[in-house]
């Protein structure tokens, strides 16, 4: 792979992969309540997998890897959330530190 081609992938994954990762934690952490802190690890974690594996597939022709990992990390960020909640003490933390 000529070193230009490298260096654009390498570009294209970045934001996909960071940009749209935490865009969806910031649109999950001011709209919705019940968000939890697995379901941010859990955003991040497939986000940084999903942009790689994304760019590198031929899906990529199809739909942008920067619009795949916004609607993959947002669909695992709201099902895990659901899986695993926050704990009561944790949900106390994040309304004392709302106030």
């Amino acid at each position: 792979m000529p070193l230009s081609k490298h260096f654009l992938l390498n570009q294209r994954t970045d934001w996909a992969g960071i940009g749209n990762t935490f865009s969806v934690i910031i649109l999950l952490i001011f709209f919705w309540k019940r968000v939890s802190g697995v379901g941010v690890i859990a955003t991040i974690i497939i986000g940084f997998v999903s942009a790689i594996g994304w760019s590198l597939s031929p899906l990529e022709a199809m739909v942008s890897a920067k619009a795949a990992t916004f609607f993959i990390c947002l669909i695992v960020g709201i099902i895990f959330s659901l899986i695993y909640p926050d704990t009561e003490k944790e949900v106390q933390i994040k309304s004392k530190l709302v106030k």
